[in-house]
């Protein structure tokens, strides 16, 4: 009726994550309780971890308080109301609604497709719909700032808008994590340091990556007048940027 969230790995056997995904597991799920947590295995133990569909490996946990810290320097999700689903090779923690980095995030996915193929990639998903300030506190604490060249330091805002973020992240690997998304601005109010003039009932899209960033039919008011504004940056290039 009641388990430690953070106990989880003890549950799961080494043959199906190895040593090190397993110590992975263990230090990711921080804190929570789970008021609800089953266990069920069926099959022939000779043939686990039932690769080939000849029994049952599962596990299902309810948590409230669930904290989890997916990957280094990337902000850690908490306070979510969380499920965890194990069926075989695949791990999936999913929650409606949780905090990170002090603004709330929405539709999370943190799912492992294969825990025990030779190259295991996490993939996260999620959404914040909030204040657009919350959002680039966000971009300034995670890796995003250095993908997007740091083009947000410095900006203040005042409006809403909604942040969608993906993480594909090889875990126990060199290669890169890939990263895309994007952040819609609902009439925003945007100011710049120095002498920029700002940019009023802001609306559109900004899309970025770990290679590149570019707007999709960003429009303002400039100088009391409308305007659109077009800004790509590509990898090791200059930011571009075109009023019109």
């Amino acid at each position: 009726p009641r388990l430690a969230v953070r106990q989880s790995a003890r549950y799961i056997p080494h043959v199906v994550l190895g040593s090190t995904a397993h110590d992975c597991l263990g230090k990711a799920l921080r804190d929570a309780q789970s008021d609800e947590f089953r266990l069920r295995l069926q099959g022939d133990l000779d043939n686990f971890p039932f690769d080939q569909g000849d029994g049952v490996f599962q596990i299902q946990a309810r948590a409230s308080g669930v904290a989890v810290e997916y990957a280094k320097d990337w902000p850690r999700v908490e306070n979510a109301y969380a499920e965890l689903f194990i069926n075989g090779r695949r791990l999936e923690v999913t929650s409606p609604a949780a905090v990170t980095a002090g603004g709330r995030v929405q539709k999370i996915s943190v799912i492992l497709p294969d825990m025990i193929g030779a190259e295991k990639i996490l993939q996260i998903r999620g959404e914040a719909a909030e204040e657009t300030q919350r959002c680039l506190d966000f971009i300034r604490v995670s890796p995003v700032r250095t993908y997007i060249g740091g083009i947000t330091d410095g900006i203040t805002v005042q409006g809403r808008g909604l942040l969608a973020l993906q993480l594909d992240i090889p875990l126990y690997s060199d290669k890169q994590a890939e990263v895309s998304g994007s952040y819609r601005f609902f009439e925003n109010d945007i100011s710049f340091a120095g002498k920029s003039p700002p940019l009023t009932k802001t609306r559109g899209d900004l899309l970025f990556s770990r290679a590149a960033l570019h707007t999709r039919n960003l429009t303002a008011q400039i100088l009391g007048g409308p305007a659109s504004l077009q800004i790509r940056k590509d990898s090791g290039k200059a930011l571009q940027a075109k009023l019109s």
